[in-house]
């Protein structure tokens, strides 16, 4: 566990960013535990905690939202290098991506800092005391709730999910003698598991990729454990699925359209192969059962990604990603999706070849060069800002 204080700046509170941002935070695995909006003293009064010291953008907290992490990822060393004393490096992601989230949706905000984050626990419980000391006692109780509520009802005997537990933790449990899957959702993220629930039981008869629910309670379910002989994981030198693969993970998402339903999360991960038990789908989290489905399989929302008019419905269901094939598969199997499935094979090997130089290479050397780019800039913003504090200072540079 790992206790945070997120603090957003007067102007976006003023914007009408604060529930953007709640959001925002919840998606990204943390339960809020309470917002506050702060008083003008209140505001002062946490700014020595706060450490914000950039005389250029002045920050002015406006909302300070304590909130807690019950799976929190162990910081790596470029995190340590950015962020001396950081406690949880999905802290770390979370704030960066809000903010650039918040200049995109709110660029009459300009380009300052907005969402300020608490370095560690020690530092969020500093936020509390100079703001809220009152509440101190009843958010540490709230804490041990969540914690109790996210314990697993199982003997763990491994984790699998790694730090992407934003919506639920993924371990290998004893279950009744015997290792199987629990997945343990956390406080708030029931809706996903009712979802996931209602599909799998649905779907069992009628789909054998489909697993079984050994058992369920409020919070969790368990699984068969499935050993997975890596057919969906084995890619060539270029990242590529083998062909037959490829055309195999299609075929899945085609039985699942025509059961009525749509994945919407589909990736490689998410498909396993047993010898035993052969082909399984996994994460239901963000399934969608068609009311009406589209006329063909080309047309689903899993190949083209929401139509505009189930954008809505499905937001309201809780469902937010975006993907499609051309986002999600197609750079695995390097066809589109009419090629991979109409095209004879000498064909289909040949574009493969030809999608590593026209696809591939483009997009990794664009990745490389953003992710070289980008840290020479943050460092070149940080001198310059130091070097115009030290000449409004009257301090020479040098």
């Amino acid at each position: 566990m790992a206790f945070a204080g997120l603090v957003l700046d007067r102007s976006a509170v003023e914007a009408g960013a604060a529930e953007f941002v709640l959001g925002f935070i919840d998606d990204y695995g943390l339960n809020p535990l309470l917002v506050r909006v702060l008083t003008t003293a209140e505001s002062r009064a946490l700014l020595p905690a706060l450490g914000h010291g950039n005389p250029r953008e002045p920050m002015d907290p406006g909302l300070f939202i304590p909130a807690v992490d019950l799976c929190p990822v162990v910081p790596g060393r470029s995190h340590l290098r950015e962020a001396p004393g950081l406690d949880n490096a999905r802290l770390f992601r979370l704030t960066r991506s809000c903010q650039k989230k918040l200049r995109s949706r709110y660029p009459e905000l300009g380009s300052r800092s907005l969402l300020h984050r608490s370095k560690n626990a020690e530092q969020a419980w500093q936020f509390v005391r100079a703001v809220m000391p009152e509440e101190e006692a009843s958010l540490r109780e709230l804490i041990e709730l969540r914690q109790q509520a996210f314990v697993t009802p199982f003997p763990v005997l491994r984790r699998l999910s790694g730090g992407y537990e934003e919506r639920a933790k993924v371990e290998v449990v004893d279950f009744h003698g015997l290792p199987a899957v629990c997945k343990t959702f956390r406080p708030g993220q029931e809706d996903f598991l009712r979802r996931e629930l209602a599909a799998l039981t649905e779907l069992r008869g009628r789909m054998q990729e489909v697993p079984e629910v050994l058992a369920h309670g409020d919070n969790w379910l368990v699984m068969p454990l499935y050993q997975d002989s890596g057919r969906f994981r084995r890619r060539n030198r270029f990242g590529l699925l083998p062909l037959a693969v490829s055309r195999e993970l299609i075929q899945v998402l085609e039985r699942l359209y025509e059961a009525g339903y749509a994945h919407l999360d589909m990736q490689a991960k998410n498909v396993i192969f047993d010898e035993r038990q052969g082909v399984k789908i996994l994460d239901f989290e963000f399934v969608y059962r068609y009311s009406s489905p589209p006329g063909s399989f080309a047309e689903s929302y899993d190949i083209v990604g929401w139509p505009p008019a189930a954008a809505r419905e499905l937001v309201a269901h809780g469902i937010v990603p975006q993907a499609s094939y051309a986002t999600r598969l197609q750079p695995l199997t390097g066809l589109d999706f009419r090629s991979l499935r109409h095209d004879p094979e000498w064909k289909q090997h040949l574009k493969r070849a030809l999608y590593v130089p026209t696809g591939m290479v483009p997009r990794l050397a664009r990745g490389w060069l953003i992710g070289t780019l980008k840290p020479a800039l943050r460092q070149l913003r940080r001198e310059s800002t130091r070097l115009g504090s030290r000449m409004r200072g009257g301090v020479a540079p040098g």
